[in-house]
């Protein structure tokens, strides 16, 4: 097609010796040429950077609607993939405001969202309540709403103590005052993960997200931590005090956590480049590519071949630079440069007919990398005309008006969960009592449990996950465990990579520890898959007795969120292989769909008997407990 051979004579001179010739599989585009399109701003003296990008962002939005309202390409079809994911935020505020159905569905570090940074100051108060900046970025944000004007009045009256001295007692932030007491209360007794869940009924932070402009975007970058905690702590690294210290540390250290994907349904797509990879659109934007990011280069730079180097003081305040540190960084450089122009062909073959490249300016790291190419194929950039009245986002406009419902339901609202995990099936389908206990109160119960048993089972997923074959090793990466119980794990571990029974479900392509966040009707299930196969999903399980009824509602959530024919549960401890098919699951969406009707709706009758009650830790707490 048209578009593929403007692709070969952009990349010829761009890739080099490395470059390969593209095949279209269509002979012709359905869009009109010319089929690689390039637009700059026009640079503008006293102009900042965020105009040009809002300028750059209105552009986009205007060429979308001609997309859609003249040539017939569905939103659905068309994606904007950028280098970095910083300006995706404003591509999407503009696309909003514009009336085009936008999802940022996916890309940049689930740490940097606005989400991670309300969780991080909560937990941070919790472990520290004498904390002045967590508490007041804890008050002002969506958890507790407190306007800025009383957070001013409320200042003088701190007067060299601390903020949660001085908002006890005042009526402003009684409501605050009492949910955090009461959160305060609960930490010794809850993970992160559970104070996360009380916090969240308590305040109705989720909703209020939900609400937000981005609102499934925001909700789902909520979800992606409450995950995130899940999973710590079933390492058994869940507690408060671990959690704040290890996101301190993934923060401070930069570490990249990948934001949950979002399915964008009939909207455009705005995502990074490595989120991109594998997906095709009719259409793709491939903007900002004038911006770069600024990269500080580290005191101290080790590479295999060359060695170890670091800067030393020089005269004055600057730092010398070694001859080893000049070769080392310049080789990391041309390592980007080289990641730079990959990244670029990854962005741009992701169209079936049509690209756009925009910049904010005529030259940067991006189009200066593909200046050559363009020049060859003859593609001149368009010139954006620099508007001021067009440098700011927007207005969003009034909201259509309400109309009124042909059916008011005037039923009280029913006080049940909208988001559970897996597992709770399994609980409210023994008794829906012990599910309010647990999964809506949030409470701790009384007793100890099977403690060897549960750390026998984590230690054996973690053996498992990270392909670790000796209690060493699975020491060092999980800091806890008796020498017996990481024995008995890598057992464990060792029974499923070798028993033949195992055989079927060991294959190459398989996916561990895969998360879902799936609504099934009134309530949406969260979980983490041990195995996803080609047609399967699979559940570790290390218990002394087999007991496939117990488990059976949480491989019916595993197999239905993945959409997988059957799932499996893999008997380490008796090396047996149980398989639920799809007559056993189609059974079981019967039963299931009954409890989740009665979650929503906040039905928790008990179901008391000598077999439920036996080993219940709410037993000595609940009224309703089976006295024989």
């Amino acid at each position: 097609s048209g578009l593929v051979e403007q692709m070969k004579r952009v990349f010829e001179p761009v890739l080099g010796g490395i470059h390969q010739a593209l095949e279209a599989e269509r002979s012709e585009s359905t869009l009109p040429a010319p089929y690689i399109r390039s637009a700059v701003v026009e640079e503008v003296k006293g102009a900042l950077p965020r105009h040009q990008q809002m300028i750059e962002a209105r552009y986009i939005a205007d060429q979308i609607k001609w997309l859609y309202n003249e040539q017939g390409v569905p939103f659905r079809e068309i994606a904007i993939i950028s280098r970095t994911w910083r300006p995706l935020d404003d591509y999407l505020r503009v696309l909003s405001a514009s009336g085009i159905p936008a999802v940022h569905a996916g890309g940049g570090s689930l740490l940097d969202t606005r989400e991670a940074k309300d969780v991080y100051a909560l937990l941070s108060f919790l472990v520290d309540p004498t904390e002045d900046i967590p508490l007041v970025a804890l008050l002002r944000g969506p958890f507790f709403a407190v306007s800025d004007r009383d957070l001013y009045e409320t200042a003088p009256s701190v007067a060299g103590g601390s903020w949660w001295n001085a908002i006890r007692g005042q009526p402003t932030f009684s409501k605050a005052v009492e949910t955090l007491e009461t959160l305060i209360d609960a930490v010794t007794a809850n993970s992160a993960e559970k104070l996360l869940a009380l916090a969240n009924r308590l305040t109705g932070y989720e909703a209020v997200i939900a609400n937000l402009p981005f609102g499934s975007r925001r909700t789902a970058d909520f979800r992606g931590l409450m995950e995130l905690f899940r999973k710590l702590e079933r390492r058994g690294r869940g507690d408060i005090f671990g959690t704040v210290r290890y996101m301190r540390e993934l923060i401070e250290t930069e570490t990249m956590l990948p934001r949950p994907h979002l399915r964008v349904g009939d909207a455009v797509s705005l995502m990074t480049i490595h989120m991109a990879k594998g997906l095709e659109w009719r259409v793709v934007f491939v903007p900002d590519l004038a911006n770069k990011e600024n990269f500080s280069i580290p005191q101290v730079l080790v590479d295999p071949e060359i060695g170890v180097s670091f800067q030393i003081e020089g005269d004055g305040y600057e730092m010398s630079e070694p001859a080893i540190y000049k070769l080392i960084k310049n080789k990391s450089r041309a390592k980007d440069r080289d990641e730079e122009h990959r990244l670029l062909y990854v962005a741009i073959t992701r169209a079936k007919d049509m690209v756009f490249l925009t910049a904010t300016k005529e030259s940067g790291p991006g189009i200066d990398i593909l200046r050559p190419g363009l020049d060859a194929a003859g593609i001149l950039d368009e010139i954006i005309p620099f508007d001021a009245s067009r440098s700011i986002a927007p207005d969003p406009g009034v909201p259509e008006p309400m109309t009124v419902p042909a059916q008011l339901n005037i039923a009280p609202l029913s006080a049940g969960l909208s988001t559970i995990p897996a597992t709770a099936l399994t609980v409210f389908a023994k008794c829906p009592t012990r599910f309010n206990w647990q999964y809506v109160e949030g409470h701790p119960g009384l007793g100890e449990g099977s403690s060897t048993a549960m750390m026998i089972g984590e230690l054996t997923h973690l053996a498992l996950e990270l392909d670790i074959n000796d209690a060493a090793s699975l020491r060092q990466h999980s800091g806890k465990g008796a020498d017996m119980e990481l024995e008995r794990a890598i057992r464990f571990a060792r029974s499923f990579r070798e028993m033949p029974e195992f055989a079927a479900v060991r294959l190459s392509g398989n996916e561990k520890e895969v998360s879902f966040n799936k609504p099934f009707g009134p309530v949406t299930i969260v979980g983490i898959a041990d195995v996803v196969g080609p047609d399967f999903v699979l559940d570790y399980k290390t218990d002394a007795e087999m007991d496939p009824e117990e488990h059976r509602f949480q491989i019916w959530a595993y197999a239905r969120a993945f959409g997988k024919e059957r799932g499996y549960i893999a008997y380490l401890a008796h090396n047996v292989l149980y398989e639920f098919g799809p007559s056993e699951l189609a059974e079981i969406d019967v039963a299931v769909q009954g409890h989740l009707d009665n979650i929503a709706k906040g039905l928790y009758e008990a179901t008391p008997s000598e077999s439920v009650c036996g080993q219940c830790v709410y037993r000595q707490i609940c009224m309703f407990r089976f006295e024989g």
